[in-house]
């Protein structure tokens, strides 16, 4: 019989080998966060409409708007919050990591999504939703 200690140590060997630099998403997000981000989605898509700013336009207004808005509360402007929102209640998936099947169950980010600021994502996504809602 293996000592439990053995398990942990074999466990924490497969841990440190594999591939685990980058932000993993967490699964669900709950409803109160949800419910904010959901505002603050709909007022700057509001405003891009408004402005009519495009994806293509320089968004440091929105994003300056974004962390003004947060400032007091920074878990919204954590990258794993608004990345959760992103793929949870939006519904995409093209940040997460498909070098393997178990990183991208996982929700880990890929190296280049994990270095972009992710209130400018959430931003660019807003404005460039105004198109289709």
């Amino acid at each position: 019989m293996r000592k439990i200690n053995d398990f942990i140590n074999e466990k924490l060997k497969v841990t440190n080998n594999s591939k685990g630099d980058t932000t993993k998403i967490p699964p669900s997000i709950n409803n109160v966060h949800k419910e904010y981000l959901n505002k603050l989605y709909d007022l700057i898509k509001m405003m891009a409409r408004h402005e009519e700013i495009s994806e293509d336009d320089d968004l440091s207004d929105l994003v300056k708007y974004y962390k003004e808005h947060t400032k007091n509360d920074k878990k919204y402007q954590t990258k794993e919050m608004i990345w959760a929102y992103i793929s949870i209640v939006l519904g995409y998936d093209y940040m997460f990591d498909d070098s393997t099947d178990e990183r991208w169950k996982n929700g880990y980010l890929t190296d280049d999504c994990d270095e972009v600021d992710p209130v400018e994502e959430f931003v660019y996504r807003a404005v460039y939703d105004t198109k289709y809602n």
